[in-house]
């Protein structure tokens, strides 16, 4: 091994094996437009971490605020009474949200849907949290009046709610207002924690007054992922957190802490969370270049080509559905010689096609076009499906729908103006 020049053959393979997957990865939860982070390359070359900040020119900390300024807005938090933080991956985000909750309230109680995602029973177990996870429907949508009927039973001194916006099976959306409305019906204070890694900036950036998302439905945290719908290259997510009362409104926990807030460990899993500056430059620059307007676009691209990717697979025809407003379509799997071509993913009999940024419409004929030749799925097969099984009207009703419409609005002024579409 020569120590000033590594062999190159391991990383350029490592490089031409993800280009060669681009090509064809459809069935993945992140963006794969990733060219127009331009600034990646020539920022890797410096250290930025938080705990570094000496006040020269913009720090981490003045970015990472920025970023849950603007993803706090965009998610329709209270204009001033919420707290959140960058963190470098779901967990430490979930683990950010959870942590005050289990502090104040030893007895705390996580309810989680089964069809969730596996970070946040992960920051539960780190946590210690005693959790019940609640089977949703074969649809994979949590139902209100079970969770409740959950709660009920076991009568915690206090419980927190974990609903989903896009579960990793099969894309559901959990109605958000209903389990508020449930929740508030029991005797007993519940936090409703929204987990929506990809699909949470994607529908608030579709979303109207009419059908509201996030806080505006009731939410009282959310965690979102940076990379998933937005182009950034690195692992992170930021989590927004409502908080009560005049004083912590007037105070909020900045988004990074200084080094004398780091003594607690646990505090500083909670609170901190960002070992790396890296992504919190990189989803400003994302934000700073999109704008709401952007995003808008970015988001009813995904969904027009999530129903462009039904009809397509109508006509040969092979079965499949989605949920309405959801990036995700589920099909019949096909041979596992396609799958493993197309990174189709097979969970609860179906697999599935996320039409992320970056996924194309070329991209959906040329699988279709492969798809064509394989042999036709029994019927039988067919019929397992609990969900809608054609596309559904603009506004149709069902799972997440009210949190999903398809009309636009540019109504969040804290987002720059898009410069790049």
């Amino acid at each position: 091994m020569n120590g000033r020049h590594p062999p190159p053959g391991p990383v350029a393979s490592l490089l031409a094996a993800r280009d060669t997957r681009r090509a064809t990865a459809i069935g993945e939860p992140y963006a794969t437009d990733l060219d127009r982070v331009a600034a990646v390359a020539s920022m890797l070359r410096h250290a930025l971490r938080a705990e570094q900040d000496i006040g020269l020119g913009p720090t981490v900390g003045w970015f990472a605020d920025q970023v849950v300024s603007q993803v706090a807005e965009l998610l329709q938090a209270p204009p001033r009474g919420w707290q959140g933080a960058v963190c470098d991956s779901l967990t430490a985000a979930t683990i950010r949200t959870l942590l005050p909750l289990r502090q104040a309230e030893p007895g705390l109680v996580l309810y989680r849907s089964a069809a969730g995602h596996p970070h946040v029973a992960a920051a539960a177990h780190i946590l210690g949290l005693d959790t019940v996870a609640v089977a949703a429907d074969r649809r994979g949508v949590l139902n209100p009046a079970q969770l409740a009927a959950e709660i009920r039973h076991r009568r915690p001194s206090a419980a927190t709610v974990v609903a989903t916006l896009g579960t990793p099976a099969t894309g559901a959306l959990d109605d958000v207002a209903a389990i508020r409305a449930a929740i508030d019906a029991l005797p007993i204070a519940a936090h409703l924690h929204v987990d929506a890694p990809l699909e949470g900036l994607a529908l608030a950036a579709r979303a109207v007054p009419q059908t509201p998302v996030g806080f505006a439905a009731g939410a009282d945290s959310m965690v979102v992922a940076g990379d998933q719908f937005l182009p950034v290259p690195l692992p992170c997510a930021v989590a927004v957190r409502r908080t009560a009362g005049p004083a912590a409104a007037a105070s909020p926990t900045p988004a990074v802490p200084s080094p004398a807030d780091l003594s607690d460990a646990a505090d500083a899993v909670g609170r901190y969370g960002l070992g790396s500056g890296h992504a919190a430059v990189l989803l400003w620059q994302v934000l700073h270049e999109y704008g709401i307007d952007g995003l808008v676009r970015r988001a009813r691209r995904s969904d027009a080509l999530a129903g462009y990717t039904l009809r397509r697979l109508r006509e040969l025809p092979w079965p499949g559905w989605r949920h309405p407003g959801s990036m995700t379509v589920l099909l019949q799997p096909p041979s596992e010689l396609l799958r493993r071509r197309w990174s189709l993913p097979v969970a609860a009999g179906w697999a599935r096609i996320v039409c992320v940024p970056g996924v194309t419409e070329a991209h959906i004929d040329r699988f279709v076009a492969e798809l064509r030749h394989e042999p036709p799925p029994a019927p039988a097969a067919a019929s397992v499906s609990a969900g809608p099984i054609s596309e559904p009207n603009p506004g149709h009703g069902g799972p997440g729908a009210a949190a999903a419409t398809d009309l636009p609005a540019s109504r969040t002024a804290g987002l720059r103006q898009s410069r790049a579409a």
